[in-house]
């Protein structure tokens, strides 16, 4: 894993998966996700089945809604397989999904690092 000013840095081909949110932010919550060294996958509605990548490609999947249902659970634990973390977001802001990629990135690190030791 490279370091990046003194943060683990996620290698590129690992993708963030947002789904909801306001499509008027996309570019704002791109710019965000692809500074931490994610690809940006975003999902306004509907996710469809055949456009979705690998669950072990998707190293986090973030939800913005303010409610969620049970069909929403189900379908976001589907796409994110047995391992990847799943992120509840009430606030559409792109500051939101900055700090949640942030807070991935160093609990990642952290993981890998007590396994590596």
């Amino acid at each position: 894993m490279v370091q990046r000013n003194g943060r683990p840095q996620t290698p590129r081909h690992d993708r963030a998966l947002i789904i909801g949110g306001k499509g008027g932010l996309e570019a704002r919550y791109r710019e965000a996700v692809e500074a931490s060294g994610y690809t940006l996958r975003y999902y306004e509605a509907r996710v469809p089945n055949k456009l979705v990548p690998a669950a072990s490609k998707i190293a986090l999947v973030i939800v913005i809604v303010t409610m969620v249902s049970h069909p929403l659970m189900s379908r976001a634990r589907e796409l994110a397989g047995d391992h990847t973390r799943i992120v509840y977001l009430k606030s559409p802001s792109s500051s939101a999904i900055r700090q949640t990629v942030a807070g991935s990135q160093l609990q990642t690190g952290v993981a890998r690092s007590r396994r590596a030791a």
